[in-house]
């Protein structure tokens, strides 16, 4: 019977520090964000203003990206793809600005949400000022996001190929493709719709971005 004791005894040792390191773990969750920002133009035809040839995708390439959490401040820049991210942040609510360069007349943006623990995707179709009335290139009017009562619709922006010949999406240019087979997430190819319901993933919208928590 003692000899019985001492063997719990070395078990319960051994156990506890791995329980303690799975608690560590828990304590150290940590968040990253991935995000990207771009425009959609219209091209329309010289000869005729509302006859729409396709569509072009604009990277907002050069802009400063601040991220204010857990008291501290982050600064990036977003790259030539339209692209930046943060990594090692302590889940919480955060501020996210970004901010064109000095020459640019856009308007910068700024909007704050949850971050939730591990990836979370922020999609920014970026707002700017309309283009001159006749221009070939005007912004996109087709919705990226349409929101439901409990399912969201993302809509894959139909991009020209070679020039103005094709009008086919490019769904491997947008981080919501890493979305695609995720619980919950259904995506309809033959539309270019990803339709977006359950817990699986966090949906935020703030000032006319869209934040997606992919939950671990």
């Amino acid at each position: 019977m003692k000899r019985f004791k001492i063997i719990l005894f070395l078990i319960n040792c051994l156990c506890l520090p791995l329980a303690l390191h799975g608690q560590d773990q828990t304590a150290e969750a940590t968040s990253s964000i991935v995000g990207e920002a771009f425009t959609i133009f219209e091209i329309r035809s010289a000869a005729d203003p509302g006859m729409v040839l396709g569509s072009t995708y604009f990277p907002k390439s050069g802009c400063e990206v601040i991220l204010i959490a857990g008291g501290e401040t982050l600064r990036t820049t977003i790259g030539s793809d339209g692209r930046f991210a943060f990594s090692g942040i302590t889940p919480d609510v955060v501020t996210l600005s970004v901010v064109p360069p000095k020459d640019a007349k856009d308007t910068p943006f700024v909007g704050t949400f949850e971050l939730m623990p591990g990836e979370n995707l922020v999609i920014i179709p970026w707002q700017r000022p309309p283009q001159p009335e006749g221009s070939m290139m005007q912004l996109s009017e087709e919705p990226i996001v349409t929101i439901g009562e409990n399912i969201w619709v993302y809509h894959f922006p139909r991009i020209s190929a070679g020039g103005y010949a094709g009008n086919e999406p490019k769904d491997n240019v947008y981080l919501i493709s890493k979305l695609i087979g995720l619980p919950g997430v259904e995506y309809n190819k033959k539309n270019h719709l990803l339709s977006i319901s359950g817990d699986a993933v966090h949906r935020t919208s703030i000032n006319g971005a869209f934040v997606f928590g992919l939950n671990p």
